[in-house]
C-alpha cells in the first residue's frame, strides 16, 4: 500500500493556495505593501517571505501528494481526469517561445524538480502609490535529466493549476476513499 491520501487536506491546501493567488491585490492595498511609510503590520519583506513560504511549501506538498494519488490510481487501474489546460509561458532563455498547454502532472513534476522557484510580483498604475503583490504566477526553472542537461524555464498561473487539481481530486475522490479504506494496514486495526 502506498501512502494514505488525505483528500480533505488536499482540498484545503488547494483552497488556501488558490485564495492566496487571488487575494494579493486586496491584501497589498489594505496593508500598504510596497509603500513603506504607510505600512501596517506587514513590511514588504514580511509579505514576500510569508507569501513565498506558503506558496512554495503548499505547492511542493500538493505536487508530491497529487502525483502519489495518481500513481495509486494507476496501480489500481482506475481512470481519472488530468486536463491539459494550464497555459505555460516561456521565461528566461525560453522567453518569447511558443506558449504551451500542459497538464496537472507535468506541472507537478516541474514543481518537484525545479531548481528555481519564484513568485512573481506586480503593481498597478491605477494606484497613486507603488503597491506590490503576488500576481498568482510562478516561475519555475531547472534542467532536463540526461547527458545534455537542457535548461527549461516557464511561468504559469497557480490558479489554473489549482483548478486542475480540484478537477482531478473531484474525479477520483470516491476511488481514493475506497482505496484508503481497503489498505492492508488499516484492515489490521479494524
Amino acid at each position: 500500500m502506498s501512502h494514505f491520501v488525505d483528500i480533505g487536506s488536499l482540498k484545503e491546501k488547494v483552497f488556501i493556495l488558490n485564495n492566496l493567488a487571488l487575494s494579493g491585490e486586496l491584501f497589498s492595498t489594505s496593508y500598504f505593501i510596497g509603500v513603506s511609510e504607510f505600512q501596517k503590520h506587514y513590511s514588504d519583506l514580511d509579505y514576500h517571505h510569508f507569501t513565498k513560504s506558503i506558496v512554495s511549501n503548499y505547492a511542493i506538498e500538493l505536487a508530491v501528494k497529487l502525483r502519489n494519488a495518481s500513481e495509486l490510481l494507476q496501480e489500481n487501474k482506475i481512470s481519472y481526469i488530468n486536463d491539459k489546460n494550464i497555459l505555460c509561458y516561456g521565461a528566461g532563455k525560453q522567453a518569447g517561445s511558443e506558449n504551451e498547454e500542459h497538464d496537472l502532472f507535468y506541472i507537478c513534476n516541474k514543481i518537484i524538480h525545479a531548481k528555481k522557484f519564484r513568485i512573481d510580483t506586480v503593481g498597478s498604475a491605477k494606484y497613486k502609490v507603488n503597491f506590490m503583490w503576488w500576481n498568482g504566477y510562478l516561475t519555475l526553472a531547472g534542467t532536463m535529466a540526461g547527458k545534455q542537461q537542457t535548461p527549461w524555464e516557464f511561468f504559469f498561473s497557480i490558479q489554473s493549476w489549482c483548478e486542475s487539481a480540484i478537477i482531478f481530486i473531484n474525479s477520483c475522490e470516491t476511488s481514493l476513499s475506497t482505496i484508503n479504506m481497503q489498505s492492508e494496514d488499516r484492515a489490521v486495526y479494524s
